[in-house]
């Protein structure tokens, strides 16, 4: 199961390319203050930012409050782009494992381009556009992203 996953090198968001440097990660992870760093990714992240706001405030400022922040998402973009990219896309054809791809209807960080092609490129997949949630539809409607699971798998899971 896919949730929002960028899997292309192309449309990757702005965001992401500029962590993928420590000085854009600095910049955007560091230098504003923590107020408004936890405001721009609960704003990014929920479909519904009251909910995001109550729900994950605490949450958000601590993780993005850690001196240690910028360079672990550093870490985290940089490792997520491979020097070898286009070379893995190339195989996304050979893939025989059945893919759910979920993705939140009002995901305005990564591009829905990447669902539609991995929904083209995989042998087996299935694509379901989860309504009203945006980058985390795992978090804002968790009932619905676990329904959608359980289907896909059977009652085993």
């Amino acid at each position: 199961t896919l949730i929002d996953t960028p899997a292309y090198k192309k449309k990757l968001p702005l965001f992401m390319k500029a962590i993928m440097t420590r000085t854009g990660a600095f910049l955007l992870l560091k230098a504003p203050p923590l107020s408004i760093r936890t405001r721009i990714a609960i704003n990014g992240g929920f479909k519904n930012y009251r909910y995001g706001m109550k729900e994950y405030l605490p949450l958000y400022q601590a993780i993005l409050g850690q001196k240690e922040n910028p360079n672990s998402l550093y870490q985290a973009a940089s490792q997520a782009i491979p020097d070898n990219f286009n070379e893995i896309t190339d195989t996304y054809p050979t893939f025989q494992t059945p893919f759910l791809i979920l993705w939140g209807s009002n995901d305005t960080f990564i591009s829905r381009y990447h669902a539609e092609n991995m929904l083209m490129d995989f042998q087996d997949a299935r694509l379901e556009i989860i309504p009203n949630t945006s980058h985390n539809p795992h978090e804002e409607n968790p009932e619905k992203v676990y329904d959608l699971i359980k289907s896909f798998y059977g009652d085993n899971s």
